[in-house]
């Protein structure tokens, strides 16, 4: 068994008190670096001092996917060099070293340590006539080279943050990914969309499930859809027009087929593509009525536009099939959602602003469609409020299988395990 670091001698009480007041002016500038099981591995003097002074706010780097043994290695590696040693301490600190990795070379023990080679040569032969540990013929050196099916060992994952919150948010993001987590420097945010990656796989493996007559779902193109024209009152959907301008027109055209006189269409268009939506649906024959925004309680969202917006709202165009402009019920134009919703997919909108489309701009007995319908969050929201039938939409199988799994669990009045009301999403990015 590895015996345990040894203590690094603790600094003259002089520096001490210099660097706490150094540290109580300035406060602290160089990031402190933990384990992601929160252990110090390089800053415990300035951490106490931050205690001491009642400082909240401690730069951190999380080292993640260490061993217990390697989070010792790298203490020594990160302090090691930086204190003045007597000789019997760096003795010490040169014994547990080789009892730690003996296979190292002498110059790589001697790199870490910041020993000379000879002196890290002259502890090996001690500790091998003592049988405390076993000659080696062939040695790694720092790149962890010892014959030619070994190779170097891999760069540890590593998040810089500024708090307490986001320090135990990285840790527990890069105990989630494990071995997933990616070499080097991250952000919170990258770890977040990467577990909910891992999320989105493991929830989109699921089978569909049975759902009632008057919700019918298939997996097609849009345009290939089966539906009656003049039938519909109310179609609601994010299509990705960006993606594709080809689609644009054919979308419109679909809708305006689908919808009865007096029909709406509530579509989410992004700020930048407004007056595209505005140009296409006017031009196959739909009057725009309104503009809806949506907002989250904690008004979070992402920067926009190289680098211009900080967007925090989505906005939902309305438009109208002739008819008079008189909704089943009295809307509001913000709404509210609690959090944000990208569990499935970056561009799902909450299930709650769905949920409200459908209440205020369709009457029980109605039929709704999402000729696009992605994660099936309009799907749920229909059988959520009840009373109406759905007609939608998508090409991809898990897609259309997750949301006759939401449809099922909306029937019953639950969420699906990953979509629990008041749950903290990751943000989009």
């Amino acid at each position: 068994m590895t015996r345990p670091f040894p203590e690094l001698p603790p600094i003259p009480h002089e520096l001490y008190q210099a660097l706490k007041g150094d540290i109580a002016l300035r406060g602290l500038i160089c990031p402190l670096i933990f384990s992601r099981d929160g252990r110090c591995l390089d800053g415990r003097v300035r951490l106490k001092i931050a205690e001491e002074l009642g400082i909240k706010t401690i730069p951190r780097i999380t080292v993640g996917r260490l061993s217990r043994d390697e989070a010792e290695d790298y203490r020594l590696v990160i302090n090691g060099l930086r204190r003045h040693l007597s000789r019997s301490q760096m003795s010490e600190v040169v014994d547990w070293s080789l009892r730690r990795d003996f296979g190292a070379s002498d110059r790589e023990i001697g790199r870490r340590t910041g020993a000379d080679h000879k002196t890290v040569g002259s502890a090996r032969q001690r500790l091998e006539s003592r049988g405390e540990i076993p000659h080696v013929v062939r040695r790694k050196d720092s790149l962890g080279r010892k014959q030619s099916a070994t190779k170097p060992p891999l760069a540890k994952p590593m998040v810089f943050t500024s708090s307490t919150s986001s320090a135990r948010e990285a840790a527990s993001a890069l105990v989630s990914l494990g071995d997933k987590a990616p070499a080097g420097y991250n952000s919170n945010r990258k770890l977040r969309k990467l577990a909910m990656q891992k999320v989105r796989e493991q929830e989109l493996k699921g089978a569909s499930l049975p759902v009632p007559e008057d919700f019918d779902i298939y997996c097609c193109d849009f345009r290939s859809l089966p539906y009656v024209p003049g039938t519909v009152s109310l179609v609601a959907g994010d299509p990705l027009w960006h993606k594709s301008t080809d689609l644009r027109i054919p979308y419109a055209q679909l809708i305006a087929r689908m919808l009865r006189v007096g029909g709406y269409a509530c579509v989410y268009t992004g700020h930048s593509n407004l007056l595209d939506f505005g140009d296409v649906f006017r031009a196959v024959g739909l009057e725009y009525r309104w503009l809806i925004t949506g907002v989250n309680e904690d008004l979070q969202g992402s920067i926009r536009s190289n680098g211009s917006v900080y967007n925090a709202s989505r906005v939902i165009a309305v438009f109208q099939k002739g008819g008079t402009f008189k909704t089943p019920s009295v809307f509001k134009d913000t709404i509210m959602s609690r959090v944000r919703e990208k569990t499935w997919d970056d561009w799902q909108q909450p299930e709650s602003e769905a949920v409200e489309l459908v209440r205020c701009f369709s009457r029980p007995g109605d039929l709704v469609a999402d000729p696009t319908f992605g994660t099936g969050t309009v799907a749920a929201a229909v059988a959520r409020v009840g009373g109406r039938r759905f007609l939608g939409c998508d090409l991809r199988e898990d897609l259309v299988a997750l949301a006759c799994r939401r449809v099922d669990a909306a029937l019953r009045g639950e969420y699906l395990a990953s979509v629990v009301p008041g749950a903290s999403y990751g943000r989009r990015g």
